[in-house]
């Protein structure tokens, strides 16, 4: 989801992925060999889709017979992570996904009407993807039972109180599933872990693709996926934790410039937001009242807006009464700081400590609650 993440709204379900990931078990380097079955689907054929951090592109085709039997065969020069499409207009959650290569000897069988019911024999690695995604499946079922929990809510008009309980469940959920999958890449020697990494959350943790990039480079430093993953922890190397925060200085609301690095001797939370954006205002309200509690103690923060209406900035900080530091360069969605900072999505977060070093990132509702209470005690 990129710009605005809505936390309530109805629950934006994170990408299904109903797949199976293939081992290396072959037939040989004389191409893959995909055969298959489909029972109580009309279309008369299936396409097999390339699936990378930019979407979907076909990369071949085969005709279903009269009795759902189809059949792919070809050559692959890398292992790609690929979606069996049973019907040109199917969403990602009605396709089966595989990964293909030319020593992929596979037999799928799946029912249209209950896809993710699907079988494939030939690979060991199908077990581990089957792991991935049941993974994905708890964290789906969570998040539509919190759905249902407070569907009763104007997603506009939430008292601050659900709204923090809104976000506190909902970050616990995505923890339990970054937990979950950060075990999994430990545990496994896998190609699957690039599966993992690229496609399973919306915004990984920067220390878990590390984690991936130093496994996955011994073992497939060849593979697109491995250098998708260095390329990208690569370019996030400066917002490492432990990293001296990258510098910003932009104007304030008074028109005067105010530097980050003029916080130093404080705690400073970075916090990207916009008056146009439902849950920052909505976490406005908890950061009100932790600015409140420890700001005499050592703790400020240097809010980012995204605006590009300086009117609708102030109008919100006056609103939401936020009266920490606010910078903007009215730029919106091609902010420099955001840019710098590489934000996709808000509300997000940089926690630094006294020396400006970053010491956390994306803490927000309970999880900031909790860091704060540590750096200065309840």
């Amino acid at each position: 989801m990129r710009k605005m993440k809505r936390v309530l709204s109805i629950i934006v379900l994170i990408f299904s992925l109903y797949s199976c990931n293939l081992g290396r078990e072959s037939r040989g380097a004389d191409g893959y060999h995909i055969s298959g079955k489909v029972t109580n689907c009309s279309a008369k054929m299936v396409l097999l889709d390339q699936l990378s951090t930019q979407g979907f592109s076909t990369i071949d085709t085969a005709i279903i017979d009269n009795k759902g039997n189809f059949l792919f065969k070809g050559v692959m020069k890398d292992a790609l992570f690929c979606a069996l499409r049973f019907d040109a207009n199917l969403p990602a959650e009605k396709r089966v996904f595989i990964v293909v290569d030319s020593n992929t000897n596979i037999k799928i069988e799946a029912d249209y009407t209950s896809i993710d019911n699907y079988s494939v024999k030939g690979s060991k690695d199908c077990e581990l993807v089957k792991e991935l995604l049941n993974i994905n499946k708890k964290m789906e079922d969570k998040l539509r039972a919190l759905d249902t929990k407070f569907a009763g809510y104007d997603p506009k008009n939430i008292p601050d109180s659900i709204g923090k309980a809104v976000r506190q469940e909902y970050d616990m959920i995505v923890k339990e599933q970054e937990t979950s999958i950060e075990k999994f890449v430990t545990e496994n020697n896998s190609i699957t872990i690039y599966f993992a990494g690229l496609f399973m959350m919306q915004s990984p943790p920067v220390p878990l693709l590390q984690k991936i990039d130093e496994k996955g480079m011994k073992l497939y430093s060849k593979s697109t996926y491995a250098k998708t993953i260095h390329e990208f922890v690569e370019k996030k190397q400066h917002l490492a934790i432990g990293t001296l925060a990258p510098e910003l200085n932009f104007k304030d609301v008074n028109d005067n410039n105010l530097s980050l690095s003029s916080l130093r001797g404080q705690y400073v939370l970075i916090d990207f937001w916009a008056s146009w954006c439902g849950p920052c205002r909505r976490e406005n309200p908890n950061n009100v009242a932790l600015y409140n509690k420890y700001h005499s103690k050592g703790f400020e923060i240097y809010g980012v807006s995204l605006d590009d209406n300086k009117a609708k900035w102030k109008a919100a900080i006056d609103a939401d009464k936020l009266t920490w530091k606010h910078v903007s360069d009215l730029g919106g969605w091609q902010s420099e700081a955001a840019h710098l900072y590489d934000v996709s999505s808000i509300p997000q977060t940089f926690l630094l400590d006294k020396a400006g070093k970053i010491i956390a990132v994306g803490l927000r509702g309970e999880q900031l609650t909790q860091k704060l209470e540590e750096l200065f005690g309840k």
